[in-house]
């Protein structure tokens, strides 16, 4: 083998740089004579590199031709994705991402993963995208670092921003673009720093991006007359800095007057900037997104047989595009158009709520999954009515499904969490700690709490991401009507929208459905109850919903109901403020809910296969709580310590019991740990055991992470159980307000009908069941209650059926007043 030769170094350096060169004057050309040049400045830089590593050139030498050879396959996965090729796209980006870890400094490093994070994106991956940007911020130091400029910094805070725009987060998206600038003005403040006219010219390069990406943000976000004024301190500039901008700067002043009511002016526009979408390459593989927006103007205005055009070229742009983060929009403008055209709108509905949910392949918590939905909502909304006013219950089911718990379904799909990393999981229990102490000592720590949830909230949405792409569970309607025919079960899907109720019953090989407006009274009742729900001391009479007037009548259609009735249980998914209400008691035909039929609740109709296959107990228990604790108040004490765990004790007996019961001083996290390490090794030999937990219960309204049970030492949070794999198969609470389903959490409204705090979190880590009360409990009666349950659990009594046996002797007895127990709440299939 020859050795290398050092003479040979000039020749591949000038046929690098020349190559450069002519792909430079080739720039934004899209076509293949760019391809062919950038193809080449890969091949030119790749030859130098594999000559400077032969002949043992340093680090630093190496760093100009890796950055050349890391953008020109950068550019390379953008030029081959825009004309189709996808493979060549993810093959060069994955080469770019080798060579930059192989030879590249940690600037290069972290550019080449900001583009591997953008293709995700444009790809509508969306979890692979954040968790990949989220990644690298925990590389970059805390401060700026002379050696890494601001360019990963720059970099990096806007592709977060965009994903977050992409996602409907725009406060997280103003918030990236505020750290980022702060960062900014951090190192033009900086002596120590060349400041060059190279240099200063690309910090007020970095600051009009951002410029650019806080106009996007409002714009997203719908602050149309804010958005305006930042288009206009902006567009002078950016467009004299890259001229090719205008006509995308104009299709955004397109959007502002459609969002301002301008449909004249925002057509006007689009007309004028058309053949700039038809002609310039990079702006035609956005000519698919620019059609359907004028198709959405046209119906908006009321100009729908014109749009139909416009909706159908959006629709054949995009699918060829590969348009995965849009496509929907452009199915649902050209449904929109053929139902004012007197065409069958409903395929193309299918295509956009397929669309829709091909999207959620991966959990990003309840947050961003709801926000996400902001703008998808009133699609999905159409979407059922149309169906509804078609009589077609079978895609009522699905569209409403494509909606409702999308934060859970996914992952009660895949199954219990793998172990989490233990770094993470360690920060969460820390921080949880330390959040308790300031909830325990309020006043001027206030503000440290809060930082310290969003500390919390971060760390738990990363474990999420770090989770993978998790696929929503099939719904196949004929397969689960004859599940649930098996069983003698029925399901009723509920949907709340624009005040009316959509109600579907699968019972009997047959799916049902009704519509039933809700009256004002009903309407005022549910918001009355919504609000005693979060009082500091709740009035208890009132969380029967009997005495505000709540029928089961009122709010599902009786037909519906007297034929649910006929079936040996029932499981009922509801949906919006329906959710709040404890529905087994509800009343109907002058009895509760449950003297009719046994009721138990689902989060959606998809998750009932994946529920039903989950192992049950298997006869043996676990018993944690009445922690003995100074710092409870005397409202409290009377909810936790009662009669004990003796009862249960003796129901089990010694030889039933995986571990004596754990309680008193010893009922700490740490207590709790070892009881689900010693639960782990019975669950290994097919043995779940049930876990029944009697501990002071708290829900927070602003941060559904941080409910959980008061331990002895601190409280056990939602958060630390949601995402550590759980080996106990059932789950029963006596403890209060642990079931609590609000339509909102803090600024965000749940459009994806979440299931949030310990029931979804239990659900999630595994168990197979989970019963929880929606209200103040009594101690007593809750004693009763879950001791019973667990003796018809014991003689092999169904869950659902069990329960409901609970809460028919119970009304029977009368020995415990109804509104002790009435929140009892079991969540099943």
């Amino acid at each position: 083998m020859t050795s290398p030769d050092p003479s040979e170094l000039l020749p591949l350096l000038q046929r690098a740089v020349n190559a450069i060169r002519h792909a430079a004057a080739l720039q934004g050309d899209g076509g293949p004579q760019e391809i062919a040049a950038q193809e080449a400045v890969h091949a030119a830089s790749r030859a130098l590199i594999d000559h400077l590593v032969a002949i043992g050139a340093g680090h630093d030498d190496l760093q100009e031709p890796v950055t050349w050879d890391c953008n020109a396959l950068c550019m390379l996965a953008g030029l081959y994705a825009a004309a189709g090729r996808r493979g060549d796209a993810a093959a060069a980006l994955q080469e770019a991402e080798a060579t930059a870890t192989a030879h590249g400094d940690l600037t290069r490093q972290l550019l080449v993963a900001i583009d591997i994070a953008d293709a995700a994106l444009a790809g509508g991956a969306f979890s692979r995208a954040l968790a990949t940007l989220l990644a690298q911020r925990e590389r970059l130091p805390a401060t700026l670092d002379p050696e890494l400029q601001i360019n990963p910094h720059i970099k990096l805070g806007e592709a977060l921003a965009q994903t977050f725009n992409w996602l409907g987060d725009t406060v997280r998206a103003e918030a990236e673009i505020v750290r980022t600038e702060t960062q900014l003005r951090a190192l033009q403040a900086r002596q120590d720093i060349d400041a060059g006219r190279m240099l200063a010219f690309f910090r007020s390069s970095a600051g009009i991006q951002l410029h650019y990406q806080r106009a996007m943000t409002l714009l997203d976000g719908e602050r149309f007359a804010e958005a305006a004024a930042a288009f206009d301190a902006l567009e002078p500039t950016y467009v004299r800095i890259n001229p090719a901008s205008a006509a995308a700067m104009r299709f955004c002043r397109a959007k502002i007057a459609a969002g301002l009511g301008d449909a004249a002016s925002a057509l006007a526009i689009l007309d004028a900037v058309r053949p700039d979408f038809e002609t310039v390459p990079w702006l035609s593989q956005k000519l698919g997104v620019f059609r359907t927006l004028r198709a959405r103007i046209l119906l908006d205005a009321g100009r729908g047989p014109e749009a139909l055009e416009d909706a159908a070229a959006g629709v054949a742009l995009q699918s060829v595009a590969e348009a995965k983060e849009t496509l929907w929009s452009a199915h649902w403008q050209h449904a929109r158009a053929l139902a004012v055209a007197r065409h069958d709108p409903m395929p193309s509905y299918d295509e956009a709520i397929s669309s829709l949910d091909r999207l959620r392949v991966g959990s990003l918590g309840y947050r961003l999954d709801n926000l996400y939905l902001r703008a998808r909502r009133p699609m999905v909304d159409e979407a059922v009515a149309t169906a509804v006013a078609r009589g077609d219950g079978p895609r009522c089911v699905r569209y409403i499904d494509a909606v409702k718990s999308r934060f859970l379904a996914a992952a009660l799909a895949a199954g219990p969490p793998p172990p989490p990393d233990p770094v993470l999981a360690d920060r969460l229990d820390d921080l949880s700690a330390a959040i308790d102490s300031q909830i325990a000592h309020p006043g001027a720590q206030d503000d440290r709490a809060e930082t310290l949830i969003a500390q919390r909230a971060a760390v738990l949405e990363r474990m999420r991401l770090d989770r993978g792409e998790l696929m929503p569970p099939p719904l196949e309607i004929g397969a689960l009507l004859d599940r649930l025919r098996a069983r003698g079960r029925a399901a009723l899907q509920l949907y709340l929208a624009r005040g009316r109720v959509t109600a579907l019953l699968l019972h009997e090989g047959e799916l049902l459905l009704d519509t039933l407006d809700l009256g004002d009274g009903a309407g005022g009742a549910l918001a009355t109850y919504a609000a005693n729900l979060r009082l500091p001391l709740p009035s208890r009479l009132d969380f029967d919903p009997a005495r505000l007037g709540l029928d089961a009548a009122a709010l599902v259609p009786s037909a519906l109901l007297e034929r649910a009735c006929a079936a040996g249980s029932l499981l009922v998914s509801p949906h919006g403020a329906l959710n709040i209400l404890p529905w087994a008691a509800l009343p109907f035909g002058g009895q509760r809910l449950f003297e009719r039929v046994p009721v138990a609740i689902v989060p959606n109709i998809a998750t009932i296969p994946a529920l039903s296959a989950r192992s049950p107990a298997a006869g043996r228990a676990a018993l944690f709580g009445d922690p003995k604790d100074a710092a409870l108040t005397a409202a409290e004490r009377p909810a936790v310590l009662g009669p004990g765990l003796e009862e249960l004790a003796a129901l089990y007996g010694a030889h039933r019991l995986i571990a004596p019961p754990v309680i008193g001083e010893a009922a700490t996290l740490a207590g709790f740990r070892a009881l689900a390490k010693l639960a782990a090794t019975h669950a290994e030999a097919g043995d779940r055991p049930m876990l029944h937990l009697a501990c002071h219960g708290a829900f927070e309204f602003g941060d559904p992470a941080g409910s959980g049970l008061k331990l002895a030492d601190r409280r056990l949070t939602a958060a630390e159980l949601a995402l550590r794999p759980s080996p106990f198969g059932e789950v029963t609470m006596a403890a209060c307000s642990t079931g609590v389903r609000p339509d909102r959490i803090g600024d965000v409204q749940l459009f994806g009908d979440d299931l949030v705090g310990l029931p979804a979190s239990l659900l999630e880590s595994g168990a197979a069941s989970v019963l929880v009360s929606t209200t103040i409990a009594g101690a007593q009666a809750s004693q009763a209650f879950c001791t019973a349950y667990h003796a018809h659990r014991l003689r092999g009594t169904d869950a659902v059926v069990a329960c409901a046996s609970v809460q028919r002797a119970l009304l029977a007895e009368g020995r415990h007043k109804l509104r002790d127990w009435i929140g009892f709440t079991l969540y099943a299939a």
